[in-house]
Protein backbone atom coordinates (compact mmCIF):
# COMPACT_ATOMS: atom_id res chain seq x y z
CA UNK A 1 0.00 0.00 0.00
CA UNK A 2 1.24 3.15 -0.91
CA UNK A 3 0.17 6.46 1.51
CA UNK A 4 0.34 9.87 0.23
CA UNK A 5 0.72 12.43 2.65
CA UNK A 6 0.12 16.14 2.00
CA UNK A 7 2.15 18.64 4.33
CA UNK A 8 5.70 17.43 6.37
CA UNK A 9 4.89 18.88 10.08
CA UNK A 10 5.02 17.02 12.91
CA UNK A 11 1.24 15.53 11.96
CA UNK A 12 2.39 14.43 8.71
CA UNK A 13 5.58 13.28 9.72
CA UNK A 14 4.08 11.09 12.69
CA UNK A 15 1.78 10.02 9.89
CA UNK A 16 4.20 8.56 7.60
CA UNK A 17 6.46 7.02 10.55
CA UNK A 18 3.43 5.30 11.98
CA UNK A 19 2.71 4.45 8.65
CA UNK A 20 6.05 2.98 7.74
CA UNK A 21 6.32 0.67 10.70
CA UNK A 22 2.85 -0.89 9.76
CA UNK A 23 4.28 -1.99 6.57
CA UNK A 24 2.77 0.48 4.06
CA UNK A 25 4.70 2.54 1.52
CA UNK A 26 5.10 6.40 1.97
CA UNK A 27 5.28 9.59 0.32
CA UNK A 28 5.27 13.24 1.76
CA UNK A 29 4.23 16.31 -0.09
CA UNK A 30 5.63 19.29 1.42
CA UNK A 31 5.22 22.36 -0.60
CA UNK A 32 7.92 24.14 1.42
CA UNK A 33 11.64 23.95 1.06
CA UNK A 34 12.12 22.10 4.44
CA UNK A 35 9.46 20.04 7.09
CA UNK A 36 8.66 21.23 9.92
CA UNK A 37 5.91 23.21 9.31
CA UNK A 38 5.04 25.26 12.59
CA UNK A 39 6.95 23.29 14.74
CA UNK A 40 10.32 25.01 12.54
CA UNK A 41 12.87 26.90 14.14
CA UNK A 42 14.79 29.32 12.64
CA UNK A 43 18.57 31.37 13.40
CA UNK A 44 18.79 34.92 13.42
CA UNK A 45 22.35 35.82 14.23
CA UNK A 46 23.62 33.84 17.64
CA UNK A 47 19.55 33.24 18.40
CA UNK A 48 16.97 30.08 17.79
CA UNK A 49 13.86 31.15 17.73
CA UNK A 50 10.50 29.09 17.53
CA UNK A 51 7.31 29.91 15.48
CA UNK A 52 5.54 30.81 18.81
CA UNK A 53 6.04 29.64 22.39
CA UNK A 54 5.82 25.76 22.34
CA UNK A 55 5.99 22.81 24.55
CA UNK A 56 4.99 19.73 25.03
CA UNK A 57 2.28 19.39 27.01
CA UNK A 58 2.69 15.22 28.55
CA UNK A 59 -1.17 15.01 28.38
CA UNK A 60 0.59 11.51 27.18
CA UNK A 61 3.43 10.46 28.55
CA UNK A 62 3.98 7.86 25.45
CA UNK A 63 4.37 10.89 23.28
CA UNK A 64 7.32 12.84 26.01
CA UNK A 65 9.06 9.37 25.82
CA UNK A 66 8.62 9.45 22.24
CA UNK A 67 10.25 12.20 21.65
CA UNK A 68 12.68 11.50 24.49
CA UNK A 69 13.82 8.41 22.02
CA UNK A 70 14.19 10.35 19.26
CA UNK A 71 16.57 13.45 20.24
CA UNK A 72 18.46 10.87 22.39
CA UNK A 73 17.15 11.75 26.05
CA UNK A 74 17.68 15.74 24.98
CA UNK A 75 14.44 16.95 26.31
CA UNK A 76 14.30 18.99 29.26
CA UNK A 77 11.83 19.73 31.45
CA UNK A 78 10.27 23.14 31.87
CA UNK A 79 7.16 25.09 33.76
CA UNK A 80 7.10 28.33 32.03
CA UNK A 81 6.07 30.92 33.47
CA UNK A 82 3.38 32.96 32.08
CA UNK A 83 2.01 36.91 32.71
CA UNK A 84 -0.60 39.17 31.03
CA UNK A 85 0.32 42.92 30.91
CA UNK A 86 -2.70 45.22 31.85
CA UNK A 87 -3.37 48.79 32.84
CA UNK A 88 0.89 48.80 32.94
CA UNK A 89 1.27 45.83 35.83
CA UNK A 90 1.98 42.37 35.15
CA UNK A 91 -0.50 39.70 36.67
CA UNK A 92 -0.38 36.07 36.53
CA UNK A 93 -1.18 33.97 34.00
CA UNK A 94 -3.43 31.85 33.40
CA UNK A 95 -5.95 33.70 36.21
CA UNK A 96 -4.25 32.94 40.00
CA UNK A 97 -6.64 34.62 42.80
CA UNK A 98 -3.80 35.05 45.07
CA UNK A 99 -1.67 37.25 42.27
CA UNK A 100 -4.83 38.96 41.34
CA UNK A 101 -5.16 40.14 45.06
CA UNK A 102 -2.00 41.36 45.86
CA UNK A 103 -1.17 43.27 42.19
CA UNK A 104 -4.59 44.89 41.86
CA UNK A 105 -4.18 45.74 46.14
CA UNK A 106 -8.17 45.58 48.26
CA UNK A 107 -9.81 48.69 46.60
CA UNK A 108 -9.18 46.94 42.86
CA UNK A 109 -10.04 43.38 43.64
CA UNK A 110 -12.88 43.06 46.06
CA UNK A 111 -15.66 43.60 43.67
CA UNK A 112 -14.11 40.89 41.28
CA UNK A 113 -13.33 38.84 43.95
CA UNK A 114 -16.98 39.00 44.87
CA UNK A 115 -18.38 38.23 41.75
CA UNK A 116 -15.72 35.16 41.28
CA UNK A 117 -17.09 34.05 44.84
CA UNK A 118 -21.40 34.23 43.70
CA UNK A 119 -20.03 33.02 40.37
CA UNK A 120 -18.34 29.52 41.52
CA UNK A 121 -20.98 29.00 44.41
CA UNK A 122 -24.29 29.66 41.99
CA UNK A 123 -22.31 27.40 38.85
CA UNK A 124 -22.07 24.63 41.36
CA UNK A 125 -25.30 24.70 42.90
CA UNK A 126 -27.53 25.79 39.76
CA UNK A 127 -26.98 22.36 37.78
CA UNK A 128 -27.59 24.95 34.36
CA UNK A 129 -27.27 23.38 30.76
CA UNK A 130 -23.97 23.04 28.98
CA UNK A 131 -23.29 26.60 27.96
CA UNK A 132 -23.13 27.48 24.57
CA UNK A 133 -20.04 30.02 24.02
CA UNK A 134 -16.79 30.87 25.75
CA UNK A 135 -18.52 33.50 26.95
CA UNK A 136 -21.29 32.03 28.98
CA UNK A 137 -18.56 29.55 29.86
CA UNK A 138 -16.31 32.15 31.16
CA UNK A 139 -18.89 33.90 33.16
CA UNK A 140 -20.40 31.14 34.80
CA UNK A 141 -16.81 30.23 36.15
CA UNK A 142 -14.87 33.45 36.37
CA UNK A 143 -17.91 36.20 36.94
CA UNK A 144 -18.39 39.34 34.93
CA UNK A 145 -15.25 41.67 36.11
CA UNK A 146 -12.82 38.65 35.92
CA UNK A 147 -14.29 37.61 32.38
CA UNK A 148 -13.53 41.13 31.28
CA UNK A 149 -10.24 41.40 32.92
CA UNK A 150 -8.61 38.06 31.57
CA UNK A 151 -10.54 36.58 28.87
CA UNK A 152 -12.30 38.79 26.31
CA UNK A 153 -9.84 41.51 25.40
CA UNK A 154 -7.37 38.80 25.01
CA UNK A 155 -9.04 36.26 23.20
CA UNK A 156 -10.31 38.67 21.09
CA UNK A 157 -7.09 40.38 20.15
CA UNK A 158 -5.80 36.58 19.20
CA UNK A 159 -8.20 35.06 17.63
CA UNK A 160 -10.46 38.22 15.89
CA UNK A 161 -13.88 36.99 17.45
CA UNK A 162 -15.82 37.96 20.36
CA UNK A 163 -16.12 35.27 23.00
CA UNK A 164 -19.58 35.14 22.53
CA UNK A 165 -18.95 33.80 19.10
CA UNK A 166 -16.92 31.47 20.11
CA UNK A 167 -17.93 27.35 21.34
CA UNK A 168 -17.23 26.85 25.12
CA UNK A 169 -14.86 23.77 23.71
CA UNK A 170 -12.52 26.77 22.91
CA UNK A 171 -11.89 27.87 26.28
CA UNK A 172 -12.33 24.25 28.06
CA UNK A 173 -9.05 23.34 25.79
CA UNK A 174 -7.10 26.59 26.72
CA UNK A 175 -8.26 27.97 29.97
CA UNK A 176 -7.83 27.13 33.54
CA UNK A 177 -9.96 28.44 36.30
CA UNK A 178 -9.28 27.16 39.78
CA UNK A 179 -12.22 25.65 42.11
CA UNK A 180 -13.25 27.10 45.00
CA UNK A 181 -10.99 25.02 47.13
CA UNK A 182 -7.84 25.83 44.96
CA UNK A 183 -8.68 29.94 44.98
CA UNK A 184 -8.51 29.40 48.59
CA UNK A 185 -5.20 28.10 48.59
CA UNK A 186 -4.14 30.81 46.11
CA UNK A 187 -5.04 33.37 48.65
CA UNK A 188 -2.88 31.82 51.10
CA UNK A 189 0.28 31.79 48.90
CA UNK A 190 -0.62 28.26 47.82
CA UNK A 191 -1.63 26.54 44.91
CA UNK A 192 -1.23 23.24 42.70
CA UNK A 193 2.27 23.11 41.04
CA UNK A 194 1.84 24.00 37.35
CA UNK A 195 2.22 20.81 34.86
CA UNK A 196 5.57 20.21 33.81
CA UNK A 197 5.99 20.72 29.99
CA UNK A 198 8.87 19.43 27.92
CA UNK A 199 11.01 21.69 25.42
CA UNK A 200 14.70 20.44 23.11
CA UNK A 201 17.46 22.00 24.27
CA UNK A 202 18.33 23.74 21.07
CA UNK A 203 14.46 24.66 20.19
CA UNK A 204 11.43 22.84 18.97
CA UNK A 205 12.77 22.36 15.22
CA UNK A 206 14.96 19.50 16.64
CA UNK A 207 11.48 17.42 16.94
CA UNK A 208 10.49 17.60 13.23
CA UNK A 209 14.35 17.07 12.42
CA UNK A 210 14.25 13.74 14.20
CA UNK A 211 10.76 12.93 12.95
CA UNK A 212 12.25 13.24 8.89
CA UNK A 213 15.19 10.95 9.78
CA UNK A 214 13.22 8.86 11.26
CA UNK A 215 10.98 8.52 7.99
CA UNK A 216 13.56 8.78 5.59
CA UNK A 217 16.03 6.12 7.29
CA UNK A 218 13.00 3.43 7.03
CA UNK A 219 12.72 4.21 3.34
CA UNK A 220 10.29 7.20 3.23
CA UNK A 221 10.08 9.24 0.70
CA UNK A 222 9.92 13.07 1.28
CA UNK A 223 9.20 15.08 -1.65
CA UNK A 224 10.46 19.05 -0.69
CA UNK A 225 8.79 21.98 -2.86
CA UNK A 226 6.42 19.59 -4.00
CA UNK A 227 2.50 21.15 -3.31
CA UNK A 228 -0.60 19.22 -4.51
CA UNK A 229 -2.16 21.09 -6.83
CA UNK A 230 -5.23 18.63 -7.54
CA UNK A 231 -6.62 15.10 -6.77
CA UNK A 232 -9.20 13.18 -8.06
CA UNK A 233 -10.46 9.62 -6.51
CA UNK A 234 -10.13 7.03 -8.68
CA UNK A 235 -11.03 2.99 -8.91
CA UNK A 236 -7.91 2.59 -7.49
CA UNK A 237 -7.31 5.44 -4.99
CA UNK A 238 -6.49 8.80 -5.31
CA UNK A 239 -4.83 10.61 -8.12
CA UNK A 240 -2.14 13.54 -7.33
CA UNK A 241 -1.07 16.48 -9.01
CA UNK A 242 1.52 17.87 -7.29
CA UNK A 243 4.50 20.41 -7.84
CA UNK A 244 4.85 23.80 -9.60
CA UNK A 245 2.87 24.99 -12.20
CA UNK A 246 4.98 24.30 -15.07
CA UNK A 247 6.52 20.97 -13.59
CA UNK A 248 3.44 19.16 -12.50
CA UNK A 249 3.20 15.09 -12.15
CA UNK A 250 1.04 12.91 -11.53
CA UNK A 251 1.64 10.64 -8.58
CA UNK A 252 -1.12 7.30 -7.66
CA UNK A 253 -1.63 6.24 -3.92
CA UNK A 254 -3.83 4.04 -2.34
CA UNK A 255 -4.57 6.36 0.35
CA UNK A 256 -4.04 10.22 0.74
CA UNK A 257 -3.63 11.47 4.47
CA UNK A 258 -4.19 15.29 4.20
CA UNK A 259 -2.55 17.46 6.97
CA UNK A 260 -2.66 20.86 5.16
CA UNK A 261 -6.05 23.64 5.56
CA UNK A 262 -8.69 21.29 5.19
CA UNK A 263 -10.39 23.76 2.41
CA UNK A 264 -7.54 24.10 0.44
CA UNK A 265 -7.14 20.50 0.11
CA UNK A 266 -11.03 20.17 -0.76
CA UNK A 267 -11.39 22.92 -2.96
CA UNK A 268 -8.16 21.30 -5.07
CA UNK A 269 -10.70 18.13 -5.84
CA UNK A 270 -11.18 17.58 -9.56
CA UNK A 271 -13.78 15.48 -11.42
CA UNK A 272 -16.26 15.60 -9.03
CA UNK A 273 -14.82 13.80 -6.07
CA UNK A 274 -16.29 15.87 -4.19
CA UNK A 275 -20.11 16.62 -3.93
CA UNK A 276 -21.41 20.24 -4.17
CA UNK A 277 -22.43 20.82 -0.32
CA UNK A 278 -18.91 20.04 0.75
CA UNK A 279 -17.41 22.54 -1.54
CA UNK A 280 -19.48 24.91 -0.28
CA UNK A 281 -19.02 24.10 3.72
CA UNK A 282 -15.25 23.91 3.03
CA UNK A 283 -15.49 27.77 1.32
CA UNK A 284 -16.63 29.03 5.33
CA UNK A 285 -13.93 27.74 6.82
CA UNK A 286 -11.44 31.01 8.22
CA UNK A 287 -8.49 31.56 9.91
CA UNK A 288 -6.29 33.73 11.97
CA UNK A 289 -3.33 34.81 10.76
CA UNK A 290 0.44 35.39 12.73
CA UNK A 291 3.01 37.99 12.01
CA UNK A 292 6.24 36.64 13.59
CA UNK A 293 8.60 39.92 14.57
CA UNK A 294 12.07 38.21 16.14
CA UNK A 295 13.64 41.52 17.85
CA UNK A 296 16.87 41.11 19.59
CA UNK A 297 18.71 43.64 22.19
CA UNK A 298 22.60 43.57 23.67
CA UNK A 299 20.93 45.98 26.92
CA UNK A 300 21.75 43.95 30.07
CA UNK A 301 18.81 45.74 31.80
CA UNK A 302 16.19 43.97 29.22
CA UNK A 303 14.76 40.98 30.89
CA UNK A 304 11.57 39.84 31.16
CA UNK A 305 9.65 38.94 34.23
CA UNK A 306 8.53 35.48 32.86
CA UNK A 307 8.77 33.60 30.04
CA UNK A 308 5.91 35.07 27.79
CA UNK A 309 3.30 37.97 28.36
CA UNK A 310 0.49 38.23 26.83
CA UNK A 311 -0.56 41.68 25.66
CA UNK A 312 -4.75 41.72 25.40
CA UNK A 313 -5.29 45.59 25.32
CA UNK A 314 -5.62 46.77 21.80
CA UNK A 315 -3.49 49.87 22.21
CA UNK A 316 -0.42 47.41 21.46
CA UNK A 317 -0.03 45.80 17.81
CA UNK A 318 1.32 42.74 19.72
CA UNK A 319 -0.43 40.30 21.49
CA UNK A 320 2.06 38.16 22.95
CA UNK A 321 6.37 37.92 23.65
CA UNK A 322 8.41 35.25 25.11
CA UNK A 323 11.72 34.86 25.25
CA UNK A 324 13.44 31.76 24.24
CA UNK A 325 16.10 31.75 26.66
CA UNK A 326 13.16 31.17 29.05
CA UNK A 327 12.59 28.05 27.73
CA UNK A 328 16.66 26.38 27.00
CA UNK A 329 19.45 28.46 27.85
CA UNK A 330 20.85 26.81 24.60
CA UNK A 331 18.85 29.33 22.48
CA UNK A 332 20.01 32.68 23.97
CA UNK A 333 23.30 34.14 22.85
CA UNK A 334 26.50 35.21 24.94
CA UNK A 335 25.75 38.61 24.03
CA UNK A 336 22.07 39.23 22.67
CA UNK A 337 18.38 39.08 24.41
CA UNK A 338 16.27 37.59 22.27
CA UNK A 339 12.31 38.45 22.02
CA UNK A 340 9.54 37.05 19.91
CA UNK A 341 6.66 39.56 19.05
CA UNK A 342 3.82 37.70 17.41
CA UNK A 343 1.05 40.08 16.52
CA UNK A 344 -2.38 38.11 14.97
CA UNK A 345 -4.67 39.44 12.15
CA UNK A 346 -6.96 38.10 9.50
CA UNK A 347 -5.70 37.08 5.94
CA UNK A 348 -5.36 40.62 3.95
CA UNK A 349 -6.18 42.63 6.39
CA UNK A 350 -4.09 46.01 5.93
CA UNK A 351 -2.38 44.59 9.08
CA UNK A 352 -1.20 41.56 6.83
CA UNK A 353 -0.85 43.51 4.02
CA UNK A 354 1.53 46.23 5.51
CA UNK A 355 5.14 45.76 4.72
CA UNK A 356 7.76 43.79 6.63
CA UNK A 357 9.46 47.29 7.33
CA UNK A 358 6.53 48.80 8.59
CA UNK A 359 5.20 46.22 10.67
CA UNK A 360 8.85 46.10 12.02
CA UNK A 361 8.87 49.79 12.93
CA UNK A 362 5.34 49.67 14.62
CA UNK A 363 6.93 46.92 16.66
CA UNK A 364 9.91 48.24 17.93
CA UNK A 365 8.26 51.91 18.57
CA UNK A 366 5.69 50.02 20.99
CA UNK A 367 7.97 47.53 22.27
CA UNK A 368 10.23 50.43 23.57
CA UNK A 369 7.13 51.70 26.30
CA UNK A 370 7.10 48.14 27.78
CA UNK A 371 9.80 48.48 30.49
CA UNK A 372 11.07 44.71 29.85
CA UNK A 373 12.42 45.28 26.78
CA UNK A 374 14.87 47.38 27.89
CA UNK A 375 16.13 50.62 25.72
CA UNK A 376 14.51 51.06 22.47
CA UNK A 377 17.27 52.26 20.71
CA UNK A 378 19.31 49.36 21.29
CA UNK A 379 16.61 47.15 19.91
CA UNK A 380 16.61 45.84 16.36
CA UNK A 381 14.72 43.83 13.89
CA UNK A 382 16.10 40.40 13.59
CA UNK A 383 13.89 38.90 10.92
CA UNK A 384 10.34 38.99 10.22
CA UNK A 385 8.31 35.77 9.63
CA UNK A 386 4.31 34.75 8.52
CA UNK A 387 1.99 32.36 8.37
CA UNK A 388 -1.37 32.90 6.79
CA UNK A 389 -2.97 30.19 7.96
CA UNK A 390 -2.48 29.45 11.68
CA UNK A 391 -5.36 29.28 13.73
CA UNK A 392 -8.40 27.30 12.33
CA UNK A 393 -11.48 29.36 13.67
CA UNK A 394 -14.41 27.19 13.72
CA UNK A 395 -16.30 25.41 15.91
CA UNK A 396 -16.54 21.63 15.76
CA UNK A 397 -20.58 21.32 16.42
CA UNK A 398 -21.01 23.59 13.47
CA UNK A 399 -22.95 22.81 10.23
CA UNK A 400 -20.10 23.13 7.83
CA UNK A 401 -17.99 21.54 10.39
CA UNK A 402 -20.05 18.47 10.57
CA UNK A 403 -20.69 18.31 6.73
CA UNK A 404 -16.91 18.53 5.94
CA UNK A 405 -16.51 15.47 9.18
CA UNK A 406 -19.34 13.46 7.66
CA UNK A 407 -17.86 13.49 4.32
CA UNK A 408 -14.06 12.32 5.60
CA UNK A 409 -16.57 9.88 7.68
CA UNK A 410 -17.41 8.12 4.16
CA UNK A 411 -14.38 8.59 2.48
CA UNK A 412 -12.13 6.68 4.85
CA UNK A 413 -9.79 4.92 4.07
CA UNK A 414 -9.08 6.86 0.68
CA UNK A 415 -9.33 10.37 2.04
CA UNK A 416 -7.79 10.88 5.68
CA UNK A 417 -7.30 14.38 7.33
CA UNK A 418 -5.33 15.06 10.54
CA UNK A 419 -3.88 17.44 12.46
CA UNK A 420 -4.68 21.39 13.29
CA UNK A 421 -5.44 22.65 9.55
CA UNK A 422 -6.52 18.61 8.26
CA UNK A 423 -9.16 18.92 10.77
CA UNK A 424 -9.58 22.20 11.75
CA UNK A 425 -9.49 22.29 14.99
CA UNK A 426 -7.61 23.56 17.74
CA UNK A 427 -4.20 20.86 17.85
CA UNK A 428 -0.89 21.43 19.38
CA UNK A 429 2.15 19.37 19.27
CA UNK A 430 0.83 16.19 21.12
CA UNK A 431 -2.37 16.05 20.18
CA UNK A 432 -1.18 16.23 16.29
CA UNK A 433 1.61 13.75 16.63
CA UNK A 434 -1.22 11.53 18.35
CA UNK A 435 -3.54 12.29 15.37
CA UNK A 436 -0.79 11.68 12.65
CA UNK A 437 -0.38 7.96 14.12
CA UNK A 438 -4.24 7.96 14.37
CA UNK A 439 -4.65 8.97 10.70
CA UNK A 440 -1.93 6.25 9.77
CA UNK A 441 -3.51 3.72 11.48
CA UNK A 442 -6.71 4.71 9.85
CA UNK A 443 -5.20 4.46 5.93
CA UNK A 444 -4.38 0.72 6.91
CA UNK A 445 -8.51 -0.09 8.00
CA UNK A 446 -7.10 0.09 11.99
CA UNK A 447 -9.11 3.28 12.82
CA UNK A 448 -11.52 5.60 12.05
CA UNK A 449 -11.48 9.40 10.67
CA UNK A 450 -14.19 9.79 14.71
CA UNK A 451 -10.89 8.53 16.15
CA UNK A 452 -8.90 11.01 14.63
CA UNK A 453 -10.95 14.02 15.58
CA UNK A 454 -12.05 12.35 18.81
CA UNK A 455 -7.94 13.58 20.11
CA UNK A 456 -8.32 16.98 19.01
CA UNK A 457 -11.80 17.33 20.69
CA UNK A 458 -10.85 15.86 23.92
CA UNK A 459 -9.83 18.82 26.38
CA UNK A 460 -6.59 17.45 28.03
CA UNK A 461 -3.75 20.01 26.92
CA UNK A 462 -4.73 23.29 29.58
CA UNK A 463 -1.91 25.44 30.20
CA UNK A 464 -1.00 26.45 33.75
CA UNK A 465 1.15 28.73 34.71
CA UNK A 466 3.95 28.92 37.79
CA UNK A 467 3.74 31.42 40.31
CA UNK A 468 6.03 34.27 40.00
CA UNK A 469 8.24 35.06 43.49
Amino acid sequence: MLVGIVGGGLCGLAAARRALELGADVEIFEAETSTGGMASSLRAGELTFDLGPHTLYAGNPAVVHDVRGLLGGRLREVAPERGIWRQGRLYQFPFHLGDFVRTSGLRGSWLPLLRYLIARVTDRLSGHADPASLEEWAVRRFGRPLYEFYVRDHVTKNIGLSPAALPALWGKQRIRIPDLTEATAQLRGRGAPPRVSYYPERGIGHIPDALTSAVTRRGGRISLSTPVVGWTRTSGGIELNTGAAARTRVEQVDVVVNTGPLDSFLLRARDNSVPPEVTEAARLLSYRSTIFVYLSTDDRQAQMPCDLVYFPEPAQIFSRVYSPAGYSEHCGGPSRTGFCFEIHCDPDDPLWNATDAAIARRTLAEAGTVPFFGLQGRLRVETVARVRKHYPLADPSSDAVRTLDRFLDSSAPQVISAGRLGSHRYVNMDSAMLMGAAAAEAAMGLRTAADIRRIADTPQFVETGRARG
